[in-house]
């Protein structure tokens, strides 16, 4: 028997139906212990039932996703994870009986399941089945962005954070300062995971994005009938819920005067108290806090408590903006276009001009901007390769800061013919095929090379991607060659 009964879930029917899968399924209790394993997941992850039935996941998977979509009470699609090193591409959703989530429940394809789908999609398939044939053609072999650590190149950032992994596995305080957009949550996840406390939950909450007056219960909870609108049994608060895991506090800068000294005795006593209650309820966590203000000034001006930034700052790390750390531009130009074209089932490359564009581009929204301009980059091209029109215009700004060599003064000179005056004299109108047969034989005598093409033409880089976008109809067999 593969089945571990509890009083939650009844698995008397789970073996019949189940094995007769050729997917894995595995399901866990409410508490995240193991009832039910079907044969196709013991034999794909080599899984053994007297040892694993019974047994919390993340005892033997941890940041599993089933655990997660346990916690959060959310489904999970199309997530891969590593098991006995072999990535599998799974589905996970909590089970709910009466308002309650009783458990959760998570199919698990691998290579072979895959492959076997891909070979059976090539055969006609009906319409309604469009978007089943897009999923099942994801590539199980990449890693979806959630799973991916802190990335950087940066010589003293690349420093920093090899003191912060060593500390991770302590239960120091750590303090993770940067400008909107660099990261900072990305790296308190990594902290997390480098820590020993990686199989409990991280939980962020984000200071500045929650009023005063609903910031309390949401960090500390709250009992039933503590103010108008609370739920019958009260609710617990973001440190209840990182119990024996870490808690995020991010934009802890934002935080009142006030509920700073509470947090203070939170973390000093390790303790809370709810809203409404009275019960002291005793927490363990990890606390990570991030900021982008200025702390010391604000203690100066008394909007922020010097013993709170004392109990927050056992170590801190500071994340310059991208536009500090070139190296790191490249790097994660590589790492977002893999990550977003496996999300989309794409396949889309950057040309070298608009990756010089980037790369000298100052992102005032640092990391989360460039993702986004990437996103959408891949969803505005026409073609399975990113030119430079297909990026926002506020980037174009740039382009003509771009290292660029002055034409010389050769044969490669473009001088157009004489010919017998057109019959029409509107200047307009021939300044405009004039500029049309100049762009059109640059192209040609250039192999299709824009670079070379500027060059011949001898303007800059954004009139030469006007030109182009705006003539682009007349222009044709732009198929270049970099």
């Amino acid at each position: 028997m593969s089945v571990l009964k509890t009083s939650d879930l009844d698995p008397d029917n789970l073996d019949i139906i189940f094995n007769s899968m050729n997917y894995g399924v595995v399901i866990i209790d409410k508490r995240g212990k193991f009832v039910f394993i079907n044969q196709a997941a013991q034999r794909k992850m080599n899984l053994t039932l007297n040892v694993w039935i019974g047994k919390h996941i993340e005892s033997f998977v941890p940041n599993s996703v089933i655990y997660e979509a346990l916690v959060t009470k959310s489904p999970k699609v199309n997530r891969i994870s590593k098991i006995i090193g072999k990535d599998f591409l799974i589905d996970a959703a909590p089970i709910e009986n009466r308002g309650k989530i009783i458990g959760a429940i998570a199919t698990y394809r691998d290579e072979e399941d895959i492959t076997a789908l891909k070979i059976c999609l090539n055969f006609p398939f009906q319409q309604n089945g469009h978007d089943l044939h897009n999923e099942l053609l994801l590539d199980p072999s990449l890693p979806p962005a959630e799973n991916d650590f802190f990335i950087s190149q940066d010589s003293q950032l690349a420093a920093d954070l090899k003191k912060v992994k060593k500390l991770s596995r302590s239960d120091l305080s750590i303090l993770i300062r940067g400008e909107s957009g660099v990261g900072k949550e990305v790296m308190a996840k990594s902290i997390h995971h480098w820590s020993n406390r990686k199989s409990k939950p991280f939980i962020a909450i984000n200071c500045a994005a929650i009023p005063e007056s609903l910031l309390e219960s949401e960090l500390f909870g709250y009992n039933e009938g503590a103010f108008t609108g609370a739920k019958r049994n009260g609710s617990k608060g973001k440190f209840e819920l990182a119990n024996g895991g870490t808690i995020f506090l991010d934009e802890i800068g934002d935080m009142s005067y006030h509920l700073q000294a509470k947090l203070l005795r939170v973390l000093q006593q390790k303790e809370i108290i709810r809203v409404g209650g009275s019960e002291v309820i005793p927490i363990n966590v990890r606390v990570i806090a991030a900021t982008n203000r200025d702390l010391e000034a604000m203690i100066i001006s008394e909007t922020f408590r010097e013993d709170l930034l004392y109990r927050i700052n056992g170590f801190t790390i500071t994340i310059p903006p991208l536009n500090k750390r070139k190296k790191d531009i490249e790097v994660l130009i590589h790492h977002f276009l893999k990550e977003i074209n496996w999300k989309y089932n794409k396949d889309i490359k950057l040309s070298q001009e608009a990756f010089d564009v980037l790369l000298n581009y100052s992102f005032p929204g640092n990391v989360r901007e460039l993702r986004n301009v990437l996103e959408q980059a891949i969803f505005l091209t026409d073609t399975n390769v990113i030119e430079i029109m297909d990026l926002p215009k506020n980037l174009y700004k740039d382009i003509e800061d771009l290292p660029y060599t002055e034409p010389q003064q050769n044969n490669e000179e473009i001088v157009p013919s004489l010919s017998p005056l057109p019959s029409s004299l509107d200047f307009s109108q021939n300044i405009t095929e004039l500029e049309i047969k100049l762009m059109k034989e640059a192209l040609k005598r250039s192999n299709h090379n824009r670079s070379d093409a500027i060059k011949m033409l001898g303007i800059s880089r954004r009139s030469f991607y006007e030109r182009l976008k705006k003539y682009k109809d007349e222009i044709e067999d732009l198929e270049l060659q970099f």
